[in-house]
């Protein structure tokens, strides 16, 4: 945050919050607890100044197990309203010239009219595309109960925000008084893993609860931001959001994902999009009770003396026997109902609005009915977009079994020529390729019975087929020649996902063999998704080689599909973590190269993510407007290119990192065992937080570690080695070899590599050396302690490295709002790693289960101090 925000209200909210806490320890734990949890706090703030953990760890390690948890407790649910209270300001009205939609894009257009005329970016808005693609989160902490009193207490902030009379200012806070001491008495954890179903119930209680109003609301935003600037107005059907998700769908490593999870989720998110839309039009029944209207609509309603109600009541029966319908298909697993199409869910609302334009009640057009259109349009009468994804290898092993059933030899043993033949010359042939007679094992049977949900499905319920650890041209043909066999729609978008260094390298290759050829190009109509991997391709070769990977990768992309006039979608699957590609929505979408989100915007939001730029309805709007002007941005002033002189020293910076990461990760023979002694890495697997394994092999080393439990753990000991390992020694090695003007100027004329130095600046300023070490020496066997020792010297150095790169004399010079947010947080979250460390010796001597719970607190906790966990 820059200096002119104003940041006394947030330190109001989060002083009133945590002595509101403090008064409820007391009340329900005794005095003695309460001055317990005070003496730590104090104990934090000095260890914090005199930067030594010693005082504070002796006073932690007295503490029995029964104690630490109510401890643990207490400093956890500090945390959560801290962020709360951060969460709220960001919306609140000391920031809303800052951060506001309206704000946010009124900045833009007043900037973009410097240099482009009204109707480009007319046109620019016209095209605007966001794609917010929800994922589940295998390390997702809070409880869906306590999200609802967290969002209700935001509510009761914003009531504040000021209050209008003393007698309601009293009620809100007695009201945040009774949920705070809810969330006190409420069992922060579930006990069981959730569900798939579970997950996709929770992303669509995000909608209900968020992002059904949201939508509406933002387009209302950009309607005044168009008025303002005196441009036209987007007409009732502009849909520029569209919702998808992966909840349900992604079977990549996630054996509890099968064919009948996504059956079930697909009726689930039909029967909340008719629940939904019930209500809304039950609502216009009540109010457009209207009697003018015009000829046609009179024609279409008989007519009949109130038309509108006359038109929209067969829509509101119609909602009500198929919600009663989908009920009974779930409850009951009877056969489900034809979906409702987009036109019969449309078409009466867009025949009230022209007829109410058409007789002067614009007013009563462009309200509620104008909102429920544009739900519409959004949502639709499947609610989402739901994603299939799979792993390569899973569709080769289908094949190679009905191969060998056909008796034409094993496809997994062919080499890619021979692939490809075989893939291409089935997709042209009309009959049959799947035997009726064939009995496919366990694999292949789970694979074809995902293609037959998919050839049952309405194609507008469905989005892109995503392959994971694709590598050739034969892994997209693949699934398209599944997709023939099975009967799907042959134009649902096959995106290949690109996650290793080696893969991103490769991709423009394996995209340009498809591309020559023709079939291939009528069967995509000559548009194409491509998804880029930023997890798996970081902890493959570190955060600085991946970042410089991915960007090349998309450039030589979008030049192939140029070359042969495809359109290209770039679909990013980012994470909220530094580590995953995660970065501020401005910054991260401005450090794209030119032209990449011509096509419009797909990226993944997941887990906490969700919850933090998604879960409340002001919060949503705020994002909404962020991504919006940011692809204005980038189409209208496109980023510049780096120049031959950059991309020279980037790709040696990129060559450097790399080897440096590797050099740790893969080639240091006991630093697996480094990892596991000193992260809560192993605890993390039989945690009952996600419903996907943490691995996808039980054996192997890092390289069998999904990326998210990867950081994640990484995280808790605050060493955050994903985020910067290797970057720095690239670039001291850079500015050793004469390179430092260049790379000072790179920093302020280039939005890449300056994205990457703030991103390292933010990892610095959230990792503690001191938190680290003190792990090391409870958690790590001796021989093994040389590698933390080396690996804090390396951040350490790395760290002076940025600082004089960019000629600081501290971290977030320039923001000094974070470097306070960060301090303010570790007051509390460094009793937390304290106890975690203890916690983690004492669990692996012993498997209590009231050790293990309040290790899990201290982890909810510091997930909460890092504001992410993977």
């Amino acid at each position: 945050m820059s200096n002119a925000i104003d940041n006394r209200q947030l330190r109001a909210n989060v002083r009133f919050l945590g002595e509101t806490l403090g008064n409820i320890v007391r009340e329900s734990e005794g005095e003695d607890l309460f001055q317990t949890v005070e003496k730590i706090r104090l104990c934090s703030k000095d260890s914090m100044a005199s930067d030594t953990l010693d005082e504070l760890y002796s006073l932690l390690q007295t503490l029995d197990d029964n104690t630490i948890l109510s401890i643990a407790s207490a400093f956890n649910q500090f945390l959560n309203l801290a962020n709360i209270a951060d969460q709220y300001h960001s919306v609140s009205s000391a920031t809303k010239l800052h951060f506001s939609a309206r704000a946010t894009l009124d900045k833009a257009i007043t900037d973009l009219r410097d240099t482009r005329t009204s109707e480009e970016i007319t046109a620019a808005l016209e095209a605007l595309s966001i794609d917010l693609v929800l994922t589940a989160h295998p390390t997702e902490i809070t409880r869906r109960t306590l999200i609802h009193k967290h969002r209700e207490i935001t509510r009761c902030l914003r009531q504040l925000d000021p209050p209008t009379s003393e007698d309601e200012e009293a009620g809100v806070r007695r009201r945040i008084a009774e949920l705070v001491t809810q969330i006190w008495h409420t069992h922060e954890f579930r006990t069981d893993r959730p569900t798939p179903v579970d997950e996709a119930r929770w992303g669509f209680a995000v909608i209900e609860n968020s992002l059904w109003d949201a939508v509406p609301a933002f387009l209302r935003d950009v309607d005044h931001t168009c008025g303002v600037h005196g441009l036209p107005a987007p007409t009732a059907q502009w849909s520029p959001i569209q919702i998808s998700s992966w909840i349900g769908g992604d079977r990549d490593g996630n054996p509890n994902v099968t064919a009948s999870v996504t059956e079930e989720v697909l009726l689930l998110a039909q029967w909340q999009a008719c629940d939904l839309f019930l209500q809304s039009v039950s609502a216009l029944v009540e109010e457009l009770s209207m009697t003018s209207c015009s000829a046609q609509l009179q024609r279409e309603t008989g007519h009949a003396r109130e038309p509108y109600r006359a038109l929209l009541r067969p829509l509101r029966d119609t909602l009500r026997s198929q919600l009663d319908a989908l009920d009974d298909a779930i409850a009951n697993n009877t056969p489900a109902p034809t979906a409702l199409t987009q036109s019969t869910l449309e078409d009466p609302l867009l025949a009230c609005y022209a007829s109410l334009n058409e007789c002067g009640m614009q007013c009563i057009a462009d309200g509620t009915l104008l909102d429920t259109i544009r739900r519409a349009s959004c949502f639709g009468p499947h609610l989402i977009k739901l994603d299939i994804r799979q792993e390569s290898s899973q569709h080769t092993q289908a094949l190679s079994e009905l191969t060998r059933a056909l008796d034409i030899g094993d496809y997994a043993d062919w080499d890619e020529r021979r692939r490809c033949e075989f893939l291409r010359a089935e997709l042209l042939n009309r009959r049959p390729l799947i035997p009726r007679e064939w009995h496919p094992g366990a694999v292949a049977s789970e694979v074809l019975r995902t293609f037959e949900t998919i050839a049952s499905t309405p194609r507008e319920a469905l989005g892109s087929y995503v392959i994971s650890m694709a590598s050739e041209p034969s892994d997209i043909l693949a699934v398209q020649l599944l997709l023939k066999a099975t009967g799907c729609p042959i134009d649902m978008p096959v995106a290949p996902l690109f996650e290793t260094l080696a893969d991103l390298d490769n991709a423009p290759r394996v995209i340009g063999e498809l591309l020559e050829d023709d079939d291939y190009l009528r069967r995509t109509g000559a548009e194409l998704v491509v998804m880029i991997g930023y997890s798996d391709s970081a902890k493959d070769a570190g955060m600085l080689a991946a970042g410089w990977a991915q960007y090349r990768a998309q450039e030589a992309l979008l030049k192939v599909c140029e070359q042969h006039r495809v359109g290209l979608t770039l679909f990013h699957g980012r994470g909220g973590t530094i580590g995953r590609g995660g970065a501020p929505a401005q910054q991260a979408l401005l450090s794209q190269p030119p032209h990449s989100l011509q096509n419009g915007l797909r990226v993944t939001e997941q887990g906490e993510m969700i919850r933090t730029k998604l879960g409340v309805k002001s919060l949503a709007i705020n994002t909404f407007g962020q991504y919006a002007s940011a692809v204005l941005r980038a189409n209208l002033q496109p980023p510049p290119a780096p120049e031959p002189e950059w991309r020279r020293l980037m790709d040696r910076l990129g060559e450097d990192s790399c080897a440096a990461y590797r050099h740790w990760v893969r080639e240091e023979p006991n630093f697996v065992s480094y990892f596991r002694q000193a992260t809560p890495e192993q605890e993390l697997a039989s945690l009952p937080l996600g419903s996907r394994p943490s691995r996808r092999r039980s054996d192997g080393g890092i390289e069998s570690l999904r990326a998210i439990p990867w950081i994640f753990a990484w995280s808790q000991n605050r060493l955050m080695l994903p985020a910067w390992l290797g970057a720095g020694s690239a670039l001291q090695s850079a500015i050793d070899k004469g390179h430092l003007a260049t790379l000072r100027t790179m920093a302020t004329q280039w939005p890449f590599f300056a994205a990457r130095l703030s991103m390292l600046e933010m990892v610095f300023a959230k990792a503690d050396l001191s938190i680290s070490e003190l792990y090391d020496q409870m958690l790590v066997v001796d021989e093994l302690k040389p590698i933390g020792n080396a690996l804090r010297q390396a951040l350490n150095e790395d760290c002076s490295t940025l600082l004089g790169l960019l000629e600081q004399e501290t971290l977030l010079e320039h923001e000094p709002w974070g470097m306070e947010s960060i301090n303010l947080r570790n007051v509390y979250a460094y009793p937390l790693n304290l106890l975690q460390a203890e916690l983690l010796r004492r669990v692996r001597e012993t498997h209590d289960p009231a050790v293990e719970q309040a290790l899990m607190v201290t982890i909810a906790g510091v997930a909460a101090g890092m504001r992410n966990t993977g």
